[in-house]
């Protein structure tokens, strides 16, 4: 009994997508998830079983399909699952390999020894509704371009760029983003944080070498 009660009560994540960039509306145990249709649907705080029905809609939005299946979100993980269709095979939810979940990481108060880092520094309301943002772009590089305008004249914590990092599907891009946000932050000592959000050593070793790079130019400047 105990042992049911830690898996309910675990944390969860789950992203839902079509194949072919379809835009695709949710429904989880009749509760609809979102009202306009996206190419990626994603849920959190919901571990167990669940009756899902995906509609399908085309490009004229209309719907094309609606797919039902049962599936279980596994607890501590991000559960990734793509719709896929044939015209003579049928369709099929496919699962994605887990990646372990992240616990939402805490931003740091406003640091006193940085008072150019106050007046610039992306508030909590500012911060919050970016990462919320991201959740419904179509893809990375649309992620990338929304990043860069919204943090052009602003700084934040090194802690905040490790969370939008688990926001991007691919390695390339969070690594891209990872280099590109270190100028960013107020706090560089504490960018080890950000590796932990980079899933290969390669990856560990190209940020540690273009921070490396990046102090050798400030001291010949």
């Amino acid at each position: 009994m105990l042992l049911a009660q830690e898996v309910v009560a675990a944390p969860a994540e789950a992203r839902f997508m079509a194949s072919k960039n379809e835009r695709i509306q949710l429904i989880i145990d009749g509760d609809l998830i979102n009202l306009t249709p996206l190419s990626e649907v994603y849920i959190r705080e919901r571990p167990g079983k669940h009756r899902v029905h995906i509609k399908v809609f085309d490009r004229w939005g209309r719907v094309k399909m609606i797919y039902t299946d049962e599936v279980l979100l596994r607890p501590h993980s991000r559960n990734s699952f793509i719709l896929k269709t044939h015209p003579f095979k049928g369709s099929s939810l496919l699962r994605i390999a887990p990646e372990p979940y992240h616990e939402k990481i805490r931003r740091p108060g406003a640091r006193k020894d940085y008072p150019e880092a106050r007046r610039s520094l992306l508030n909590d309301e500012e911060y919050h509704q970016l990462l919320d943002q991201l959740k419904y772009q179509q893809n990375d590089q649309a992620k990338l371009h929304l990043v860069k305008s919204r943090l052009k004249n602003k700084l934040l914590y090194a802690a905040d760029v490790q969370e939008m990092l688990y926001q991007f599907s691919f390695e390339q891009s969070r690594l891209h983003l990872a280099k590109w946000a270190y100028r960013h932050v107020t706090d560089p000592e504490n960018y080890e944080v950000v590796y932990k959000a980079l899933r290969l050593e390669a990856s560990h070793i190209q940020l540690e070498n273009f921070i490396s790079r990046s102090h050798s130019n400030q001291r010949i400047r």
